[in-house]
């Protein structure tokens, strides 16, 4: 429970106004003297209270929680049943208002002598550290606290409790208003990162426009160098910063490992890329900054395969147009017969040996019947000789199949980098867990341009579709945020749709584009080595197999398209909870951000 003391003295503050007479001999001489002040005073708030209450994943306890009394107050419970049973938990002690405050007293109840013998509870700080009096919480800081409960396992007999016991464990941290005799506490990597960003829509050292970045352009001197304030969300809660061009000063080592800061997220976490592991020294240079490589995903034959997850699959088939004679029938649309279960084929065509014939006729049964069971649509023609379909059954027609395989997709399977990922996070990450945020990863699988895949659309043998994320990329238009559900992966579905077994993906495109890689122009990057991204391209035009595609990151670029089987280094991404502090380090390679 938090109880706030706000220390504060009333103060008063007048305007004055002066006026002087002055004689002099005999003449009567004046002088009005007007000395006018005035005085602004800033709004000041108060406001200390709970927020994001978050189990820990490894928990095999069902637990309830709920905060209380406008935030001020946390109630949890939860039943241990045998020796071994453990509950961990994370929340936050936000301080939103705009005075810095500080503990003024912490009490803890609950355990008597002899439940202490099979009872081990404790609630510190996220790094370990004991909650003490004149602990500081500045002005929009956050500490996120640790609980820990656990049913010890090695206890003897004579410990063993006999009865089943309710125990009622109670903390009591009060704030009050810093008087300037706070301990201090480490600042926050937030922090660190908030204090020298510039906004990025205007002039500064490294940006010679008045009217800021130009994010179709590549970062260099004059277009983008440092630590950013993504301009759009400048009065949103908590602003997005980022880094981009040529730096040496966002890495960090977290769980033993070597991390890039890409940028802030719009909850205040701290977004971060693999890049190695430290050397002997504490350094992260000359390391491998990769986990090995693999295919997005194997096979790759359907639009579904863009997919982070995917959901049904409508496998892309081939088929000589030499095959067909003029008994084949094509329709321009299809009624779908619930009774009969079958397909009847409307505004019917014949083909006549070339595609202009059927260039607004898609939908065919592959013989000379207008009624099947099943219908295929051909949704790209290549010179005359080859045609590519998926088939579609069940009633649906071709926008049912599209949405299914983007973006409403069920995601019910796991690509095959996202399984590398999760395997590599729970050899290496997972007991830091409760230090990183369930952020959101975007694949955005939204459509800018659906070509042939609208069976109204004529033009056949052009690039038949492309993804939001390309139309970004080649406009230089970045966004961040990520519209749709099924794009949204999380671990939880409070904030996503809760897809995800761990919290860890890849980066987008569009967090790459900010960082200086724009397109296939050249630039000096920190993000400089070939990588998958999780963003769609487009529909690969010309291919075999018609595979969608992926952007990658190349060599100081941005590829637009790449095979899911084609298999590319893979650079996993975190998100650090907005507490996490800095005990050392100055975010060089040579002396990276240590955080705890």
């Amino acid at each position: 429970m938090i109880r706030s003391e706000q220390k504060m003295r009333n103060a008063l503050f007048f305007t004055f106004f002066s006026l002087l007479f002055i004689g002099v001999g005999y003449a009567v001489i004046t002088s009005n003297l007007n000395i006018n002040g005035i005085l602004s005073v800033d709004k000041i708030s108060w406001d200390v209270h709970f927020e994001n209450y978050t189990e820990d994943i490894n928990n095999n306890i069902e637990a309830t929680y709920e905060f209380i009394n406008d935030n001020t107050a946390l109630q949890y419970n939860l039943t241990l049943v045998k020796p071994g049973d453990k509950y961990s938990a994370t929340f936050d002690i936000v301080n939103d208002g705009t005075i810095d405050a500080m503990v003024s007293s912490v009490s803890m109840t609950g355990l008597l002598d002899d439940q202490k013998n099979y009872i081990d509870y404790s609630i510190t700080y996220l790094d370990g550290t004991e909650i003490k009096e004149k602990d500081s919480l500045p002005a929009k800081e956050i500490e996120t606290i640790l609980i820990n409960i656990e049913y010890i396992y090695d206890i003897n007999n004579d410990n063993l409790n006999s009865t089943t016991q309710e125990l009622s464990l109670t903390l009591e941290i009060n704030y009050g208003q810093d008087d300037g005799t706070s301990n201090l506490r480490n600042k926050s990597l937030y922090k660190f990162i908030a204090e020298n960003a510039k906004l990025d829509n205007t002039l500064s050292t490294y940006v010679t426009s008045t009217t800021g970045i130009d994010f179709s352009k590549s970062s260099s001197n004059t277009n983008g160098k440092g630590v950013y304030i993504f301009s759009d969300t400048r009065n949103a809660k908590y602003p997005i910063y980022y880094y981009r061009g040529d730096i040496n000063n966002n890495n960090v080592i977290f769980a033993d490992k070597c991390w890039q800061i890409v940028r802030t997220t719009e909850t205040g976490g701290i977004k971060l890329i693999y890049n190695g592991v430290p050397n002997e020294n504490n350094s992260c240079s000359n390391t491998i900054n990769n986990i090995g490589t693999s295919p997005f995903n194997t096979p790759d034959t359907s639009l579904a395969y863009v997919g982070y997850m995917y959901g049904d699959v409508y496998q892309n088939k081939k088929y000589s147009l030499n095959s067909l004679t003029n008994q084949i029938t094509f329709g321009n649309s299809v009624i779908y017969n619930d009774n009969t279960s079958s397909y009847t084929l409307q505004g019917t065509t014949s083909w006549t040996g070339n595609i202009t014939d059927v260039s607004k006729s898609r939908y065919t049964c592959l013989t000379s019947e207008n009624t099947c069971d099943e219908v295929n649509y051909f949704y790209h023609f290549n010179d005359n000789t080859t045609g590519f379909y998926i088939t579609l059954k069940n009633g649906e027609e071709i926008n049912d199949a599209l949405n299914k395989m983007t973006i409403n997709s069920s995601n019910k399977n796991s690509s095959r980098i996202k399984t590398i990922i999760d395997n590599w996070y729970e050899e290496n990450i997972i007991d830091y867990t409760n230090k990183l945020e369930d952020t959101i990863w975007c694949n955005d699988r939204s459509i800018y341009y659906i070509g042939p895949w609208d069976s109204t659309n004529s033009d056949s043998s052009s690039e038949i579709l492309g993804f939001s994320s390309r139309k970004k990329l080649l406009e230089g238009t970045p966004n961040l945020i990520c519209k749709n559900k099924a794009d949204q992966f999380t671990v939880n579905e409070s904030n996503g749709n809760g897809n995800l077994t761990y919290p860890i993906a890849l980066l987008t495109s569009d967090e790459v584009i900010i960082s200086g890689l724009s397109g296939r122009t050249s630039s000096n990057s920190y993000l400089n080595s070939r990588f998958w991204t999780m963003s769609p391209s487009a529909d690969s035009n010309g291919y075999v197999n018609m595979s969608p595609s992926l952007i990658v990151v190349g060599e100081n670029t941005q590829e637009f398209a790449y095979m899911p089987n084609n298999s590319k280094i893979v650079r996993p991404a975190i998100s650090l909870k907005r507490s996490i502090k800095v005990s050392a380090g100055d975010g060089t390679i040579d002396n990276p951000y240590i955080v705890n």
